[in-house]
């Protein structure tokens, strides 16, 4: 029984043993990756970044303060979403109110009695004209091409504005045709 209590306690100390030398050759390791001195919060900061981010990104991707607008892109890039969004002159009442004085009921659809709403898309440039336009979707009929008319004579908008800068920005507006507003 003696025996059979030291030979557990052999391999008792070789366990301990063996997880010493592990735990030490852990921490070894680990100081020797870590820099000399004692890391701040700036420090882990910076090292996260440059895990997650090639380096040089920032340098080829972020936005200047300073400096034209075409070295940055942002010149030729259609943005979606923008801290400012391009809008119409006036405000939504206005843009309605322009809609609603400068839709022609297209006459086939008058005639079939065709209501519903028509979707366009266009960009709204640096310098506020609108181009792209297109029709998303369309309920025939003349409603579609009737849209894009509307669109090709809006006055100018307010540009939207990425980082103070005015961009091109993607948009879509519903236009509805209904036979119950017509005089």
């Amino acid at each position: 029984m003696k025996k059979a209590f030291n030979l557990f306690s052999a391999t008792l100390s070789k366990v301990h043993w063996t997880f010493f030398t592990l735990a030490v050759l852990c921490a070894v390791a680990m100081m020797a990756g870590c820099k000399g001195g004692t890391a701040t919060e700036a420090d882990s900061l910076s090292q996260k970044e440059m895990l997650i981010t090639p380096p040089g990104y920032f340098d080829k991707y972020s936005i200047p303060s300073e400096g034209p607008i075409d070295t940055m892109g942002l010149d030729t890039m259609i943005f979606t979403f923008c801290e400012v969004d391009a809008e119409f002159p006036g405000s939504e009442d206005s843009l309605n109110a322009f809609l609603h004085r400068n839709v022609r009921y297209p006459k086939d659809a008058k005639d079939k009695k065709i209501e519903g709403t028509v979707y366009v898309s266009f960009v709204v440039e640096r310098d506020g004209d609108i181009t792209d336009a297109k029709v998303v979707r369309d309920i025939g009929y003349g409603c579609g091409e009737e849209a894009l008319r509307i669109l090709n004579t809006m006055p100018k908008w307010k540009p939207a504005t990425q980082h103070g800068y005015a961009v091109r920005q993607q948009n879509n507006l519903p236009i509805r045709f209904s036979l119950n507003k017509i005089k």
